[in-house]
């Protein structure tokens, strides 16, 4: 039993020290990294899938949010060039894609600081996507090419991408 009540004592402590490490910031001071992340980003949808839809490009940047949160690495630690096979330098920033990039570091910056996001698509297990028939397909598991994202959460870009947004 004094086992039990250490092991709950330590999970507790862990769990107290681990939400008091999340940072909260203003939009102010969150924006420079915001717009660093959309800028970088957008370069990773546009060599990943330049030509699919609002929605799939915005699971290729919560494709991105989901790995860093797993693996606890930065936007900037995770797309760059050799690391993450889209993702060019060179690669333009179109403004469609700048603008669903940006919509998606918002959400999860949203999300990061009050627990839920309004324009999340897909869920934050996801971590992993491989292209094939001109679509990219979103999957829990590295290697595992049977269970793949359905697209059943709302779709907020059915009527475009928000309009105030600007790309520098």
């Amino acid at each position: 039993m004094k086992k039990a009540i250490v092991i709950i004592i330590i999970i507790v402590i862990g769990i107290s020290q681990i939400s008091a490490t999340v940072k909260e910031e203003t939009f102010e001071e969150a924006y420079p990294t915001l717009m660093e992340e959309a800028t970088r980003i957008s370069k990773a949808i546009y060599g990943e899938g330049n030509y699919v839809s609002l929605v799939e490009k915005a699971c290729i940047a919560w494709c991105i949010y989901n790995c860093c949160d797993y693996y606890n690495m930065e936007v900037e630690q995770l797309v760059q060039p050799n690391y993450y096979l889209g993702y060019d330098s060179n690669n333009p920033v179109t403004e469609e894609n700048f603008r669903i990039a940006f919509d998606v570091a918002l959400g999860h910056w949203i999300e990061q600081q009050y627990g839920e996001c309004p324009n999340r698509v897909l869920p934050k297990e996801y971590k992993f996507f491989g292209g094939h028939d001109g679509h990219n397909w979103f999957r829990v598991e590295f290697e595992n090419f049977r269970n793949y994202w359905d697209y059943s959460l709302p779709n907020p870009y059915e009527g475009g991408l928000p309009e105030y947004y600007e790309c520098n």
